[in-house]
């Protein structure tokens, strides 16, 4: 018996099947639509997404919690880690967790909002909360304030992007700054295009010297 919702979709490939393929057997069509279902069955297995928050905890709704999640990302890394926020405030385990990616050689990027035209202090702020450990084992880019596209009324670029990405295959994307209490409603995004193309892209920036490298 086939269920009611695919009833229409039957109907729709048995009348493709009468009107334009007549000559098709039925074992023909029962193995296009095999390798359909693998084909299928493949891609969702390349690339796949989990909902991890902060908040108020369901028993009906298991969910991750938000640093758990991300503290996955950062261990999960084994050649390549690029965090990215508009700031990084009170979080100790994620500074731990950066400093065992370091011990296991990754290579550390680590891309922080610095909207002052002088002197950068948000940027200082973020690498105080992160510690001198980080400072001396990530490079730590900014967007420096002639690379920032201006409104037509005066306002000016941020960079309110917050995701880490590990070894271009995991993504995690966050709402909210990596604070301890700002997280709340994210994505943890596990193999496919999109943790290669983030990397890709703020790669590109500092390549192209958009992002700027902090100095001693």
């Amino acid at each position: 018996m086939i269920p009611e919702r695919y009833r229409p979709d039957v109907q729709v490939l048995l009348s493709a099947w009468c009107d334009d393929a007549p000559d098709t057997s039925p074992q023909s069509l029962a193995l296009a639509l095999e390798t359909a279902v693998g084909a299928i069955d493949s891609e969702r297995k390349r690339q796949q997404i989990d909902l991890v928050l902060t908040g108020l905890e369901l028993t009906e709704l298991p969910l991750r919690r938000t640093e758990q999640a991300l503290l996955e990302v950062i261990d999960g890394a084994f050649e390549s880690l690029l965090i990215v926020s508009f700031v990084v405030y009170r979080l100790p385990s994620v500074v731990d967790g950066v400093l065992r990616a370091y011990a296991r050689g990754v290579s550390l990027r680590i891309c922080v909002e610095a909207p002052e035209p002088s002197g950068y202090r948000m940027a200082q702020d973020t690498l105080a909360a992160l510690g001198p450990d980080v400072r001396q084992q990530a490079s730590i880019y900014i967007w420096p304030q002639e690379q920032r596209p201006h409104s037509a009324s005066g306002g000016i670029g941020s960079l309110h992007t917050k995701c880490a990405v590990a070894d271009n295959e995991t993504l995690f994307v966050s709402s909210a700054n990596l604070t301890g209490h700002a997280m709340q409603l994210n994505m943890l995004v596990r193999g496919g295009p999109l943790p290669g193309q983030v990397h890709r892209y703020f790669g590109r920036l500092i390549d192209q010297g958009v992002l700027k490298k902090m100095e001693e």
